[in-house]
């Protein structure tokens, strides 16, 4: 981050809060005696350009003597020694002082925006009745309100709801804010239990219709011969298939030791061109197979098609009513 001032500016504010402090009616106090030092050695950093030893000197002098010139300071040397989120804090209080000096107003505004772009912001929505922690501390009304400045990176954000906690971890971006939401549970709704329903009286009784008689037919079984070619090319399918996996096998086996045949009279390359050999073998033999399932296939269609046709036995249904005193129904009879 590029400084947000320069040691001329520093120096006059240095010479201008040393010169409130003599000018004083009573004598200063050692607080402010040392606050005066820390603010002279913070500036003296300043001339050298090391941001963090001024940094430092500027928080002690604020400590010793909270004012809104050293806290201004303070922020400043923290923006300028890559300390932003802390800078943040430093100047929203300081924005929100009465007395702080209305002149740096745009510059304040000019910084607040600078180090907004730097920071990461969540913005909480929770009921107003529910805790909520950020890495475990406790939000103030303000911060629910307004957000929450926090650093880059991973956090985790918690709500206590009646008896649960709600955890939510999220990864802040800087700049944007990052909105993490709490919903009280609704409570179950009261089931209404239905009202009885009222015997229906049984419907009066309907003229039975005429029997229904139905014919079904049935398909005709694949001759014999049919049956054995499909045996037959099931058979060669599954010696095409085992002789396929051998022949893989083996060239998986060679290309494991592409340079097995550096030396063409070692006992390696002897076994890879056994290994070659073997694989052409079972690669022959699987293509015959797959070729003697194809044609086992094409014969026992052709037996099927030209084969005589025998009738298939019929299948005959036969519904029909049943009505006797005090009985009613229906008959069902069936050939198959």
């Amino acid at each position: 981050m590029k400084p947000f001032r320069s040691p001329l500016a520093c120096a006059v504010v240095a010479v201008s809060l040393l010169g409130s402090l003599a000018a004083g009616a009573e004598p200063p106090t050692r607080a402010q005696k040392d606050a005066a030092d820390h603010t002279k050695r913070a500036f003296e950093a300043v001339r050298r350009a090391d941001a963090e030893t001024a940094r430092v000197e500027f928080l002690q002098a604020y400590a010793l003597v909270p004012s809104p010139k050293a806290l201004w300071n303070l922020l400043v040397a923290e923006a300028d020694s890559n300390h932003p989120l802390d800078a943040m804090k430093h100047l929203r209080a300081y924005l929100a002082d009465p007395a702080a000096d209305p002149k740096k107003n745009d510059r304040a505004q000019r910084l607040l925006t600078e180090l907004s772009s730097l920071v990461g912001h969540l913005s909480i929505v929770a009921p107003q009745n529910v805790a909520v922690r950020v890495d475990g501390l406790v939000l103030t009304s303000e911060q629910r309100t307004v957000g929450v400045d926090v650093a880059p990176g991973k956090h985790v954000i918690e709500a206590t709801i009646g008896d649960e906690v709600q955890r939510r971890e999220v990864d802040v971006a800087p700049g944007d804010p990052t909105l993490v939401a709490f919903e009280v549970p609704r409570q179950d709704e009261p089931v209404e239990t239905p009202a009885p329903i009222a015997p229906v009286s049984p419907p009066q009784a309907k003229p039975v219709p005429a029997p229904i008689h139905e014919r079904s037919r049935g398909v005709a079984s694949p001759p014999l011969g049919t049956w054995i070619m499909g045996s037959v090319a099931v058979a060669a399918l599954g010696t095409g298939i085992a002789f396929s996996l051998s022949a893989k096998s083996n060239r998986d086996e060679i290309d494991q030791s592409p340079k097995a045949c550096a030396n063409p009279n070692s006992p390696e390359c002897a076994r890879i061109e056994d290994l070659r050999d073997s694989g052409s073998r079972a690669s022959t033999v699987a293509w015959i197979a797959y070729g003697t399932a194809g044609a086992a296939v094409v014969a026992g269609g052709l037996i099927w098609y030209f084969a005589p046709k025998k009738s298939p036995a019929s299948r005959d249904a036969t519904i029909s009513p049943l009505v006797s005193p005090g009985t009613a129904g229906l008959h069902f009879r069936g050939s198959f």
